[in-house]
């Protein structure tokens, strides 16, 4: 089997990364194109889930303040969750109202 396909695919990952995640691909050399996707996949499901704890901390301690409802309702709570399902996670409607009479 030619090897040359799988060093294409390998070179095109590793060219659309950050410098960031570059130096930290290179420093893993994984042996594939598929083994370069699998860490990338990897690294960003962690920082999904490292995402979503930090956002539903910050939900957790958002306060209203001198703010009237509609001032603080859509621009504190309402952004932050519908960041939610891009993180693969859900916020139901009790914890919503839950979150808004608490702050």
């Amino acid at each position: 089997m030619d090897p040359r396909p799988n060093s294409i695919v390998k070179s095109w990952i590793f060219l659309t990364l950050s410098p960031t995640l570059r130096k930290r691909m290179i420093s893993t050399n994984p042996a594939s194109a598929k083994a370069a996707w699998d860490t990338i996949e990897t690294i960003f499901q962690e920082n999904k889930r490292t995402r979503t704890v930090a956002l539903k901390g910050e939900l957790r301690v958002i306060q209203m303040g001198d703010d009237t409802p509609e001032l603080y309702i859509p621009p504190k709570i309402d952004s932050s969750i519908t960041l939610l399902p891009s993180l693969a996670s859900t916020m139901d409607d009790g914890r919503f109202c839950h979150l808004c009479i608490n702050g």
